[in-house]
C-alpha cells in the first residue's frame, strides 16, 4: 500500500481554509443584499464557527503527527539534534538499573544507597594497577559503558555475586569506591583480600569503610544533634517516650522567614545498639498510636544544648544518652544547667535527673554523638 503523506494533506487543509473564508465573506455580503438581516447574521455566525473548527482541527493534526524541525522549540538543525540523541543514549549505558532495581551510580550515595557497605580507596596512581590485583583473585571485572566526567563504572563478579566500583581520575591521581549490595559477603571478602595485597606494596594508601546501613539509620539523629549547637537553636518544647521510643520536639529560628519553626525527631534503639531514626521498626508499626509520656523539663523554659553518649560495658544492647538543658529567661540562657540521662535498652527507657559527672574519670566516659556516629558508620577496614 502506498504511504499517505499527512503533511501534504494538512497543507491542503490550510489552503482550503483560506479559500473557504474568502468565499464565505462573498456569500455573506450577497445574503445581506438579497435576504432579511436576521438570516444574514445567522449565516455569518455559522460560517465563522465552521471556519474556526476546520482551522483548529487542521493545526491539531499537524502538531500531533509532525516530526519536522520546529523553529519555536529547537535552536539547532535536525541532523545535529538526531546525533545528539544518539550520543546521549550511548552515555546513559553506564547508568543502568540492575536486577534488584538499583542504579549502580546511586549505590555510591550513602544517603540513598541500597547497599550494605562502601569502601573508598584514595591516592591511587595508574601504576598501582588495581584491576591486576582483582584479577589475581579470580574477580571478573567488566567496564560498563564509557567514562562520564572522568568517572568509570566497573562491574565486579565472583562466584555469582556482583558489585560495582567507580574509578574517578583527574589525570594524575585516582580514587576508587567499591559498592557491595547486601548478601554479597563472598565478593566483599575477595575484594578485601585484593586491597590487602595492594596495601602491602603501598601501605600509605588511605582506605575508608562505610557501613551504609548504620549510616542511613543514624544520620537523622546525628544531624539533629549537630544543629543544637547552632545559634538558631531555641527552646525545647517537650521530651516524650514510650516503648523504648524517644521523641524530641525542638524550636529553631529561621532567619530567611523571620520566624520560629518546630522540628521533631523520633528515635529508638534496635538490636545492634544503633540510635535509629530512619524508619519505624516492625514492633512500632503494629501499634496505630503510641501513647507517649512526657518527661518533666527542669525549667519552665529551657534549651536543649547538647546530647552526648555515655560509654557502656556492652554498647550492643543499650545506649545511654546524656542531655544538657539550660534555663531560659526571656529567651536568653542563664548559668543554670540541668542534665537528664536516658538509658535506652530494648523497649524500655529509664530516666535519671542531674546525674552530674563530678570527676575527670567520669567525664572521660562521655563521647560526642559525632564520635559515636563515626564509630558505628565508619568501622576500621
Amino acid at each position: 500500500m502506498k504511504n499517505i503523506n499527512l503533511e501534504k494533506i494538512f497543507e491542503h487543509l490550510n489552503g482550503i481554509f483560506v479559500i473557504l473564508t474568502i468565499l464565505g465573506l462573498i456569500t455573506v455580503f450577497s445574503i445581506q443584499i438579497t435576504l432579511l438581516p436576521s438570516l444574514s447574521i445567522f449565516a455569518y455566525i455559522s460560517w465563522a464557527l465552521l471556519c474556526v473548527v476546520l482551522y483548529t482541527l487542521a493545526n491539531h493534526l499537524k502538531l500531533k503527527n509532525s516530526s519536522e524541525f520546529d523553529f519555536y522549540k529547537v535552536s539547532e538543525p535536525v541532523g545535529r539534534q538526531t546525533r545528539r540523541k544518539k550520543q546521549n543514549i550511548e552515555e546513559r549505558v553506564a547508568i543502568h538499573i540492575d536486577e534488584e532495581g538499583l542504579d549502580p551510580m546511586i549505590m555510591f550515595n550513602e544517603e540513598k544507597s541500597g547497599v550494605g557497605c562502601i569502601l573508598k580507596l584514595t591516592g591511587l596512581k595508574p601504576k598501582h594497577k588495581l584491576s591486576m590485583y582483582l584479577s589475581q583473585l579470580e574477580i571478573t571485572v567488566k567496564q560498563e559503558g564509557h567514562p562520564i566526567a572522568g568517572q568509570t563504572l566497573v562491574e565486579m563478579s565472583f562466584q555469582g555475586q556482583s558489585g560495582y566500583y567507580r574509578l574517578s581520575s583527574d589525570g594524575k591521581m585516582e580514587s576508587v569506591e567499591f559498592a557491595f549490595p547486601k548478601q554479597t559477603e563472598l565478593l566483599y571478602e575477595q575484594v578485601s583480600q585484593a586491597i590487602d595485597l595492594l596495601l602491602e606494596s603501598n601501605p600509605l594508601l588511605p582506605v575508608t569503610k562505610i557501613d551504609v546501613t548504620n549510616f542511613q539509620a543514624m544520620r537523622k539523629f546525628y544531624n539533629y544533634v549537630q544543629r543544637l549547637s547552632a545559634p538558631e537553636n531555641r527552646s525545647v518544647e517537650y521530651l516524650s517516650y514510650c516503648q523504648g521510643t524517644l521523641k524530641i520536639c525542638n524550636s529553631s529560628y529561621v532567619e530567611l522567614y523571620d520566624c520560629t519553626l518546630q522540628s521533631t525527631l523520633t528515635s529508638w534503639i534496635n538490636q545492634d545498639g544503633l540510635i535509629r531514626s530512619d524508619n519505624v521498626d516492625e514492633e512500632l508499626a503494629k501499634s496505630n498510636v503510641l501513647h507517649l509520656m512526657d518527661i518533666e523539663l527542669p525549667y519552665p523554659e529551657c534549651r536543649l544544648t547538647n546530647i552526648q553518649i555515655v560509654k557502656l560495658a556492652n554498647p550492643l544492647i543499650a545506649v545511654k544518652l546524656y542531655l544538657s538543658l539550660a534555663e531560659l529567661i526571656d529567651g536568653a540562657m542563664t548559668e543554670n544547667v540541668s542534665t537528664l540521662t536516658l538509658l535506652m535498652k530494648g523497649s524500655s527507657i529509664s530516666i535519671k535527673r542531674d546525674e552530674q559527672l563530678k570527676d575527670e574519670k567520669l567525664k572521660d566516659e562521655l563521647i560526642s554523638v559525632k564520635e559515636y556516629f563515626e564509630q558505628k558508620s565508619y568501622p576500621k577496614f
